[in-house]
């Protein structure tokens, strides 16, 4: 078979020759009619359709629009979203219209009895899902009642609407883009990934793709468009620049390629059309093709300038409606003529036009006259072309000025998609130039010497009109190429690389600037970088000394010692406590300068907290005999950030009385205003002038000797104005020496609409963090605690520090203590987050992943007191959080709360398969383990043999560990578990009225005798006796 036989036909190449022969025509139809948009119905459509009363159907933008050929009438969908719009509409057997829309998880069809747009309401959840998540790209209905949808990037379902039935039968990620059923039954699709035909009887799948290996079987593109199925069964499958003719029968491809002009670059086929004689119509996005019976491939011409048809359907009586835009067209393809031949009107040379001679169609050199601007009114004559052969100019000389713009501009014939002609400069261009528009300008700037342009039009494939219209140009030298304009070019050049060289030289040492700028920034990052690891590890470093010095005195205070001693021992905490607050002000300073802070605003009575903080302070303002006063309310809640506002007030009061006498007066106002102002005076020592612009600079300290007394570490007022420009607000102070001094607070908080309160949720002012609730005493029996812990000091004191109730392991590191905890299956692992080798983070979520650990509740131990850290451990499946220093009561207290809740779901246990009463297991368990153990032994229920060696194999787990396990969760044995599981299943069949040995072969017993026995011992009656009272 002959495969490429390539003709330029139109300015597209066509290959397609099979031992017959290829006729390319351009053709025009006969002009019917043309409608208009009618008002508030939109003509922008994108597929038409017939029905059997030779009525059209438009998908249009903004609804269903039939046309019965003198009135419209759209059908609105109230689904359809603003600016969404139908794609393409498809008739199915019933006589519903299913439409595809881009967007929805209903379908959407058009219902003839009730005459309205409808949506499949009973879609199932796969379909929805499918339709919400990828979309549509195509809707089909074949005969047998079933809607096969193309998915956007998810090939294909088959979804029955009356069953609800649905299949993947296309599972894979394509777009498919169109659908067709033969007259065997065979589902064609064309897809990105070549094309497929689906065999409903067998589910199989065949697919078409390229295989230059097999020319004759072989697609010319993987990317397929549209896809038609001609009368005589042939497949046409659109694709990019191409149409390909499948036989089914054989195999065998035959390609049409459109190679596509530089106007147009491309040339898709998205949808195919037959009329009654069997031609089939398919338009590209610029161009429309009708395929004869006979082989022919024909243009079709319109009558629109530069209007390209959206959409083309032909009739069943054998007329074309075609649609571009807003206009509908109606041909008739009975009478299809060829094009008129090209006429020259005219030519523009420096803006002035030079007229034709209406009698031959010459042009005439006589008529240059006065400059004209802008085309010629006059159109192409009526008459035809002239039998004289190629009309000539003469002879016609440029000055030197004209040359600098030689532009000549044709009108040829109008159309769709515009005539095809050819021109040529000779003696300038190489090759034909050739043009598909409605008004060509052809623009040279051309070198002294003589030229004739030549112009005419194609006829067919390979085939051009024998008239041709030409003319001769002659350019004399112009004045550039003389002497004196290359001395000045060379002066001018000369110039323009030296100024080049200095641009270039400063542009270097600008560019090495910058690099030199932005390695001292990089390096000042990097030592920013450092700083902040420093106080990172060093705030780390100093909280578990702390937590050491903390717990101790906490002890001795709680032991009651002398009051000399305790007066020492309050003293040394308070100290404590402050070394604290400085270390958190130092983390707080790291966290504003990474701008790792965030704003954790919520709703509360802001005058109640303003006040309950102030309050702190007045045992240390009664001390001094300081007055301490508060003026003005502030009514209602407010969005606030308690933490951050406590911080701020903290500071300011401490400075406050640290620089107030004994005597004096400190008041605070509150001013409902916006922003919030809230102003903290003293009648304290005051600032000098010089000194007052300095004091929020960080660890900046007044040198005056006043102060030096009551100084401290400059980090306080630094903070609070970071903390107030991080929330949105500012702060600034007056002050006068010997007179006092004045912080005022301006921050943007906003009135709340809640009521809900966060004093609550508000740290105690001593900066301690609320304890755990208290639960009731712990069992008798000595649970194990994992302590994973690199400090051995703060290992000995949390040993020392819980009751001997518990029995205790130390781990030096994180890979240690996930060895020790597979040992030991401990009740409890308490783990500190920063340890060598593996960190606290990494041990949790290794115990949590394995399914031998996963039930031990774990309780982290660290410095880091950031909303961050907190979150990343509780995501690593940690149970509980503590933040050091802590106290000893809330380590107790939380330890003694997780080993009860673990008591409390093995007393739940035993309660729920004890008692009789009918109550569900597996959905209630809290536990997933032990859920999973329920849904095991419910699988085998009825299997005798089942046990514990099948229990290990399924769970992949030893006999130590299964015991371990189930031991832990629920206080019995895995197969005094399996015996209690057994017997709370069967109370259930004895409610339902089953027999005793039913009930017994149900729940895998084998004998009835044995089952009756152990339902007696664990019930205290016997099952006919529970039957009977049930």
């Amino acid at each position: 078979m002959k495969r490429s036989s390539q003709l330029m036909v139109a300015g597209y190449l066509l290959a397609w020759l099979t031992g017959g022969r290829l006729l390319a025509q351009q053709l025009m139809p006969r002009l019917i009619r043309q409608i208009g948009e009618p008002p508030g119905i939109s003509l922008k459509t994108n597929e038409i359709k017939e029905d059997k009363q030779g009525r059209l159907w438009l998908a249009t933008h903004n609804g269903l629009v039939r046309f019965d050929g003198q009135r419209f009438r759209v059908f609105h969908d109230p689904v359809l979203k603003q600016g969404d719009y139908y794609y393409h509409c498809m008739f199915s057997p019933d006589g519903r219209i299913w439409l595809k829309q881009d967007e929805g998880y209903a379908l959407p069809y058009f219902d003839p009895q009730r005459q309205q747009i409808r949506r499949v309401a009973d879609t199932t959840r796969l379909v929805r899902q499918y339709l919400a998540k990828y979309g549509c790209h195509y809707v089909f209905a074949d005969g047998q009642a079933n809607l096969w949808i193309g998915l956007r990037g998810q090939g294909m379902l088959r979804f029955n609407p009356r069953t609800g039935a649905v299949d993947h039968v296309f599972n894979q990620k394509a777009n498919v883009r169109c659908i067709t059923q033969d007259r065997q039954g065979r589902i064609w699709f064309t897809s990105d990934q070549g094309l497929y035909v689906y065999h409903p009887a067998t589910t199989r799948l065949t697919a078409y793709q390229p295989d230059p290996q097999h020319s004759d079987t072989s697609l010319g593109s993987l990317l397929t468009y549209g896809l038609h199925i001609r009368s005589d069964g042939t497949i046409l499958i659109g694709l990019d620049n191409e149409i390909d003719l499948l036989n089914p029968v054989t195999g065998q491809i035959r390609q049409l390629r459109l190679i596509p002009s530089t106007r147009f670059p491309r040339q898709i086929v998205f949808d195919c059309f037959d009329d009654p004689q069997g031609n089939t119509y398919f338009p590209t996005e610029t161009t429309l093709y009708r395929y004869t019976s006979r082989g022919v491939i024909e243009r079709i011409e319109g009558h629109q300038p530069m209007q390209l048809p959206s959409d083309c359907f032909p009739s069943s009586t054998n007329r074309l409606w075609v649609t571009t835009g807003r206009t509908l067209f109606e041909y008739d393809l009975g009478q299809m003529q060829p094009l008129p031949p090209l006429n020259l009107l005219d030519v523009v040379i420096n803006g002035t036009r030079l007229e034709t001679n209406s009698d031959e169609r010459r042009l005439d050199r006589d008529s240059l006259g006065p400059s004209s601007r802008g085309p010629s009114s006059r159109g192409p004559s009526s008459r035809g072309p002239s039998s004289r052969g190629p009309s000539s100019l003469g002879r016609t000389t440029l000055t030197i000025q004209e040359n600098d713009l030689l532009s000549i501009r044709f009108s040829p014939y109008a159309s769709w998609h515009s005539s095809t002609f050819r021109f040529r400069l000779q003696g300038f261009d190489q090759q034909w130039n050739v043009e598909e528009s409605v008004d060509a300008t052809a623009s040279y700037q051309l070198p002294a010497g003589n030229y004739t342009f030549v112009v005419n039009r194609a006829l067919k494939a390979g085939q051009w009109e024998a008239r041709r219209h030409t003319f001769q140009l002659i350019v004399q030298p112009p004045f550039w190429k003389t002497g004196g304009f290359f001395v000045l070019v060379s002066f001018i050049l000369t110039c323009s690389l030296l100024f080049l060289y200095r641009s270039l030289r400063s542009r270097y040492k600008l560019r090495q600037q910058l690099v030199q700028r932005q390695m001292e920034a990089d390096n000042l990052r990097q030592l920013d970088e450092m700083k902040s690891r420093f106080f990172t590890n060093i705030t780390h470093e100093f909280r578990t000394p702390l937590t050491l010095i903390l717990g101790p005195i906490e002890q001795l205070l709680q032991e009651g010692q002398s009051t000399a001693i305790q007066g020492r021992l309050s003293g040394i905490e308070t100290h404590a406590r402050q070394l604290l607050g400085l270390i958190n002000q130092l983390m707080d300073m790291t966290k504003l300068e990474a701008g790792m802070m965030p704003i954790h605003a919520s709703v509360g009575n802001l005058n109640e907290f303003i006040r309950s903080v102030i309050s702190t302070f007045q045992g240390q303002a009664d001390g001094r005999s300081i007055t301490l006063s508060v003026n003005g309310q502030l009514p209602g809640d407010y969005w606030f950030d308690a933490d951050k506002l406590k911080q701020i007030l903290v500071n300011i009061l401490s400075n406050a009385i640290k620089f107030t006498p004994t005597g004096g007066r400190i008041s605070i106002s509150l001013l409902e205003a916006s922003p919030l102002t809230l102003t903290v005076a003293d009648t304290g020592i005051g600032i000098a002038p010089d000194q007052l612009p300095l004091i929020f600079n960080r660890f900046y300290q007044v040198d005056d000797s006043a102060t030096r007394q009551q100084e401290g570490t400059g980090i306080g007022l630094a903070l609070v104005k970071e903390l107030a420009e991080r929330q949105g607000g500012y702060i600034k102070a007056e002050s006068a020496v010997g007179k006092g001094t004045s912080f005022t607070l301006y921050l943007p908080y906003r009135p709340a609409l809640s009521t809900d309160s966060v004093l609550a949720e508000l740290p105690s002012a001593d900066g301690g963090e609320a304890t755990g609730e208290k639960i009731d005493d712990i069992p008798d029996y000595r649970p194990i605690v994992l302590l994973v812990e690199d400090n051995r000091e703060l290992a000995d004191f949390i040993t020392e520090s819980l009751p001997q109730d518990y029995q205790i392991h130390w781990a030096r590191n994180g890979v240690e203590g996930l060895e020790r905890a597979q040992q030991f299956m401990p009740d409890l692992v308490i783990s500190d987050v920063l340890m060598p080798e593996m960190d606290g983070y990494t041990l949790c979520h290794q115990l949590k992943s394995d399914i031998r650990t996963s039930h031990i509740p774990v309780l982290l131990l660290t410095a880091k007191v950031s909303v961050e850290s907190r979150l990343k451990g509780l995501a690593q499946g940690a149970d509980d959080y503590l933040t050091k220093p802590f106290q000893l009561t809330e380590l107790q207290l939380r330890v003694r709360n997780q080993l009860a809740s673990r008591q409390r779901l093995r007393e739940w246990v035993r309660s729920t398969l004890g008692s009789p009463d009918p109550v569900p297991l597996a959905p209630q368990t809290p536990d997933p383990f032990l859920a999973q153990l329920y849904q095991l032994m419910d699988a085998h229920l009825t299997d005798p043999k089942f046990g514990v060696e099948t229990m290990m194999s399924q769970l992949s787990l030893s006999r130590t560990n299964l015991f371990r396990k189930v031991k832990t969760l629920t206080g019995l044995s895995a197969n005094d578990l399996l015996r209690q599981y057994r017997l709370k299943q069967a109370t259930f069949y004895l409610r339902e009225g089953l027999t005793v040995s039913e009930t017994a072969y149900r729940v895998g017993f084998e004998s009835p005798a044995y089952f009756a026995k152990c339902f007696r011992t664990m019930y205290g009656l016997s099952p006919r006796d529970f039957s009977a009272q049930s």
